[in-house]
């Protein structure tokens, strides 16, 4: 193994250009490398243990590029059942103390008649003590399933597939697990891979000449500064997973490695400009300080282009643009960036060029400047939470701590309880509350926000709302998650809450309404107001009228009695 043959790796990971052979999980299987930077997955270990545990049929099931040969290969591997870069078979069967157990690498290689044979004799090997793990798209698994097991199985399928649990569910004589990878949070991943892509093994390979490419440069980084890459990168993949947009592991790896290399070799990142090529540039697809139109091509890089996240104002940049300070950088890069800030826009001499030609100019270097914050800063925890809240939303830090850290501190719960309550006001209202003790459902005319007097149909206790928080177990991954409810404490309910619901409600409450909505968010939202609705509205028999009137002091209820025998209405 040498420094160039390590680059050429990296470049065949992506599709940035035709040269990416080994993202495909048998070429990975077969490379030098692929030991050295793969990733144990908690899932694999599930995997052995089970299949050494029960007498079952496996089945994994998921995207292209979820993973799911390289999961097959790595416990198959953890039970010595297959050497080293040696290929898997289509179909094999092995035995691990004195335990059968078969494998069908990818159902999608094997002719129909092939599929149906082997998921067959898959399943049969269950009732003779041995085990089987099977690879699948939905497609072939739900007409082989149900040519074996009638017209019925396919319902079933399919919900094991969408709930994903570890439930083992009884297909005829036969015990089967579905797993579902496209269904699993894969950003744990993320960190891992970083930190065997950069690990001391690949830096050694790079002789004194070698040292002064880019791409060294940015494994280095990335090896010195492992938190504060992998965490920006990280939470970049989690904030699009929470907002219903999944990557593949195929997908990320695409993206990390083009931000490495730019999709340069060797000889072309030597002596190159360390700040216009670092990571955090071609993480955003530009290649030598422009946007690379190949680098558009991957995933992750035309989502976080079209996020605009560089050109949103973010925390701590005043202290840049105003005063010139980088002091909030890490030392590697501190004085190379601040040099780059004052040479680029000519700080130390007289402008000579037009105002409008400085003004685009400024506008571009800012761009970079705050990529490379995102990257490189180096801010207390508090301080980076005010950074990614300024990047993603005001919402995310407190949200990701709960879910993945399982920490909520009291005062986060209070303010998302208050963010809550006055968002469900304006939700049902359209105007914000004054003071009220009390949610206001009402009927009012579709399309107008504000309506100064509304028929009231419903009514909750504000006191009655609260947050809460809890763990939800995922035995495929290995861990916990928090999970964050909305409580309706008098009725015993609780909602899930996630973060695009979250991000929705403190909208709301601030006056900010976006009119165009993701259908999965709008969805989300229906489901709480007609739980809501159907909780809380009074009864069809209740006599009295209630409306909500607003004045310039705030809001107030009115009710009318109708008085049959007098024919009268009466006003309180």
């Amino acid at each position: 193994m040498d420094f160039n043959s390590y680059i050429n790796y990296l470049n065949s990971q992506h599709n940035a250009s035709g040269n990416n052979e080994n993202a495909i999980a048998e070429q990975q299987i077969l490379n030098d490398f692929y030991c050295h930077i793969m990733v144990e997955r908690p899932l694999g270990n599930y995997l052995k243990n089970i299949l050494l545990k029960e007498n079952i049929s496996i089945i994994l099931t998921g995207h292209a590029g979820d993973g799911k040969t390289s999961l097959l290969y790595q416990t198959l591997r953890s039970m010595d059942l297959i050497e080293e870069k040696k290929p898997l078979a289509k179909s094999t069967l092995v035995n691990y103390e004195n335990k059968n157990i078969m494998y069908i690498k990818d159902m999608s290689e094997l002719n129909r008649d092939e599929q149906l044979h082997l998921i067959n004799e898959g399943l049969n090997i269950t009732n003779q003590g041995g085990s089987s793990i099977m690879i699948s798209n939905t497609g072939p698994l739900i007409r082989i399933f149900k040519e074996l097991f009638g017209e019925s199985i396919e319902n079933n399928l399919l919900n094991h597939m969408d709930s994903n649990s570890k439930n083992i569910f009884e297909v005829g004589e036969y015990k089967v697990l579905i797993i579902n990878i496209a269904k699993l949070d894969n950003t744990d991943f993320i960190h891992d891979f970083l930190e065997n892509i950069s690990s001391t093994r690949f830096l050694n390979l790079a002789n004194e000449r070698e040292k002064n490419s880019f791409i060294y440069n940015n494994l280095k980084l990335i090896n010195e500064n492992l938190s504060k890459v992998s965490g920006f990168i990280t939470n970049f993949y989690r904030n699009s997973y929470e907002n219903g947009e999944r990557f593949t592991l195929r997908q990320i790896i695409a993206h990390i490695t083009y931000s490495i290399t730019s999709n340069h070799t060797l000889e072309e990142s030597l002596n190159k400009d360390p700040v216009i090529n670092n990571i955090f540039n071609n993480f955003f697809g530009y290649k030598n300080g422009e946007l690379d139109p190949n680098g558009l091509q991957i995933k992750g890089i035309k989502k976080i282009f079209q996020m605009k996240l560089d050109e949103k104002k973010i925390h701590g940049e005043d202290n840049i643009f105003i005063y010139n300070s980088f002091e909030n950088f890490i030392e590697e890069i501190k004085d190379s960036l601040k040099n780059y800030w004052i040479n680029t826009l000519n700080l130390n001499n007289d402008w000579d060029f037009q105002m409008d030609e400085f003004i685009e100019k400024s506008r571009k270097e800012r761009q970079l400047i705050r990529r490379a914050m995102f990257f490189f800063n180096n801010f207390s925890q508090e301080e980076e939470n005010k950074l990614l809240n300024s990047i993603f939303s005001n919402i995310f830090t407190t949200y990701i701590n709960c879910k993945y850290n399982l920490k909520l501190e009291s005062s986060d719960k209070n303010e998302l309880e208050r963010n809550l309550r006055d968002g469900l006001f304006r939700l049902y209202t359209g105007f914000s509350p004054k003071g009220e003790t009390s949610i206001y459902l009402t009927l009012k005319r579709e399309g107008e926000y504000i309506q100064n007097i509304q028929l009231i149909v419903g009514e909750i206790d504000k006191k009655k709302i609260k947050v809460t928080f809890g763990n939800i177990s995922d035995p495929f991954n290995g861990k916990d998650y928090g999970q964050l409810f909305l409580e309706l404490r008098d009725k015993k309910e609780i909602i899930p809450l996630n973060l695009p619901i979250l991000e929705y409600f403190i909208n709301l409450k601030n006056g900010i309404i976006n009119t165009n909505i993701d259908p999965q968010l709008n969805n989300g939202i229906d489901k709480i107001k007609y739980k809501i609705m159907n909780l809380y509205k009074f009864d069809e028999d209740q006599e009295e009228i209630q409306f909500l009137i607003l004045t310039n002091k705030g809001s107030k209820v009115i009710e009318l009695n109708i008085d049959s025998e007098d024919k009268k209405i009466i006003v309180e």
